[in-house]
């Protein structure tokens, strides 16, 4: 049998842990505007910073990984 992997959308983690937008950009270093195009696929997590995908992975207690 073979399993998959979760990938976990960051909408879903950032309510999950009940952060604002605000704040998780803050807290990556990014604005808020150019968070919610990552949030909402119009900015690929591919094409972010790696700097920005290890401070996310961090807030959410996740692998790096887990968002591909």
């Amino acid at each position: 049998m073979i399993t998959r992997k979760r990938r976990y959308p960051i909408k879903e983690l950032r309510c999950r842990f009940g952060f604002s937008q605000t704040y998780v950009a803050n807290y990556v270093g990014i604005s808020r505007d150019h968070y919610s195009l990552i949030e909402n696929n119009k900015r690929s997590i591919a094409s972010v910073r790696t700097g920005v995908v290890f401070k996310l992975a961090e807030l959410f207690e996740i692998k790096v990984d887990d968002f591909f």
